[in-house]
């Protein structure tokens, strides 16, 4: 909510920053306020001066009577009964005056910044800067929601059937890569500075008017009429209300919180292919990063905010740009707004993953959150928040932007930790190592190396039955079955099935210690690695996406 004071004294300033809004007709707008507040200033002014007539009458009244003068206290208290007659109506009027006066007031928008770009519409809005390059993907490449479908990660039939459109199942590996992102976000966001808040998901109406969602965005969220609570949008809301009504201490500032929840969003009125799949959905995942800010440092913070989710994206190896909002698109409370959109390489297009804003005062006015300034005078602090990150949205550009011809969706390195698997993987896929290729590896080449019962205990049980297991998986298995093995063949895996079946190969004849790796087409020693233990080939290959062989 904007300060009185401001539109009392820079009107013109005001009007300036509703227009660059959108605003319609802001000079009436503002006006409105101001003449609704001079109503409220004569009411107050009308009861104050009736109140303290009261207290005068009261005064006099005392000394009239010790003195015997009746009739002078008499014609005082029947003033003295009119005054309070008067002043009830008074009351009432400067009560309703103040009501108008403030359902105006919230109808105006936050003024936007100086470095706001002018425009309406979300094409003109201003392009930062654009990290990294837009992926190159196979041929037979597939939008996320085809993909999800055939991996059986995420299954929009069953939310729709146990709650409605809007509302997926994650399932398997679709499950745990949720999981994995949400751990990811929050250690990320704890390692940067911010404490972790879990707040509740339910809200009062105070808390939705406190952060701006009330009255303007009420037809989006969803809204419990018996009790009274609206399920959040976003953990915006609950974790920027743990301050209301505060004066926080100087040397508590900047206040960092960092929260996970799932948000939940009525989104009417959309439809169309811009919200197919996970682009647009009623409930998702987010983790929220929430700064209160003295004035004099709230914009150096928004840009370490806006460097923090970039770092995300960065480490999830995802082709993004920064935007600073236009007027017209900005949120009704945002003085300055950065949108984070990532490229979706199936689909063509830019998707929004992420808002870091400045609310500057605007929540704090109606969250009445203070702080002791210099001097001690009690002043407004600055609210700031941002995605850090949704999740919906970051899932599709990574199903998308990283698959293969073969069918497999590979992990972020920094995610694999969390996830526990290196790929996500079908069996149904369209690259198999063939009948003959099967027979030339374990009968041509385990009669050239003397391979043991080994290869076709391990390689074959754990290969051949399941061609696509990844070198994380084997590595649990060698663990325990390869106690002593010196040898290991490692394989690219694109190149895996045709190469071993159709290709003229170069013979290698091991030496005790030597591990090879087929690499373009050639065998390599781990020499040429720089590594020979085999504990840290077998790393190394995973790490890098490589099938693992045992040799013995």
């Amino acid at each position: 909510m904007l300060q009185l004071a401001l539109l009392r004294e820079q009107p013109e300033v005001v009007i300036a920053g509703l227009r660059k809004k959108f605003v319609a007709d802001p000079e009436t707008a503002v006006r409105a306020v101001l003449e609704l507040d001079q109503r409220r200033r004569a009411a107050q002014t009308a009861l104050d001066d009736n109140l303290a007539r009261q207290n005068q009458l009261a005064r006099e009244i005392g000394p009239l009577m010790q003195q015997k003068r009746a009739a002078e206290a008499e014609a005082l208290k029947a003033e003295a009964t009119q005054l309070k007659a008067a002043a009830a109506q008074l009351k009432t009027d400067l009560e309703e005056v103040e009501h108008l006066q403030h359902a105006a007031l919230v109808k105006l928008p936050n003024l936007p910044h100086s470095s706001v770009p002018e425009g309406r519409t979300p094409q003109e809005n201003e392009v930062v800067r654009e990290v990294g390059a837009k992926p190159t993907l196979p041929d037979n490449a597939q939008p996320h929601w085809d993909i999800i479908k055939r991996l059986d990660i995420i299954d929009f039939e069953l939310g729709n059937k146990i709650t409605g459109a809007g509302f997926p199942v994650y399932k398997n590996q679709g499950a745990r890569l949720q999981r994995a992102l949400i751990n990811f976000f929050l250690d990320e966001a704890r390692a940067a500075g911010y404490d972790e808040i879990q707040p509740p998901i339910l809200v009062n109406e105070a808390s939705g008017y406190g952060t701006g969602q009330l009255p303007d965005k009420d037809g989006q969220m969803y809204h419990d009429a018996q009790d009274n609570l609206y399920l959040i949008p976003t953990a915006e809301v609950p974790i920027t209300n743990l301050y209301r009504d505060e004066i926080i201490p100087p040397d508590r500032l900047p206040i960092r919180n960092a929260g996970y929840t799932p948000c939940f969003r009525r989104e009417a009125g959309s439809w169309g292919a811009d919200v197919r799949g996970l682009n647009r959905l009623h409930q998702f995942d987010k983790v929220e990063i929430v700064q209160i800010s003295a004035p004099e440092t709230s914009y150096q913070q928004l840009e370490e905010m806006l460097a923090h989710i970039e770092s995300l994206l960065q480490k999830l190896d995802l082709h993004y740009r920064v935007l600073r909002l236009c007027g017209g698109d900005m949120s009704f409370t945002s003085a300055l707004t950065y949108d984070l959109e990532v490229y979706s390489a199936a689909q063509g297009r830019w998707l929004e993953v992420s808002s870091c804003s400045n609310f500057e005062t605007y929540q704090a006015n109606r969250l009445k959150l203070r702080y002791k300034a210099e001097g001690g005078k009690t002043q407004l602090l600055h609210t700031l928040n941002g995605s850090a990150l949704a999740l919906p949205r970051i899932v599709a550009a990574l199903l998308e932007n990283n698959q293969e011809a073969d069918g497999r969706i590979w992990i972020p390195e920094a995610l694999r930790p969390y996830c526990g698997f290196d790929c996500l993987y079908t069996h149904e896929l369209p690259i198999k190592p063939g009948p003959d290729y099967t027979k030339y590896w374990f009968e041509g080449d385990a009669q050239e190396y003397g391979k043991t019962g080994l290869v076709n205990s391990i390689v074959k049980r754990y290969v051949r039955e399941n061609p696509l297991i990844t070198g994380a998986e084997l590595m649990k298995v060698f663990s325990s079955e390869l106690q002593g093995t010196e040898h290991i063949a490692v394989v690219k895996p694109l190149d895996y099935a045709e190469r071993m079946r159709v290709r003229e190969r170069k013979r290698y004849k091991m030496d005790a210690g030597d591990v090879i790796s087929l690499v373009d087409g050639e065998y390599v020693t781990s020499t040429q690695w720089g590594i020979h233990n085999i504990g840290n080939i077998i790393a190394k290959a995973s790490e890098l996406g490589y099938f693992i062989h045992p040799i013995r």
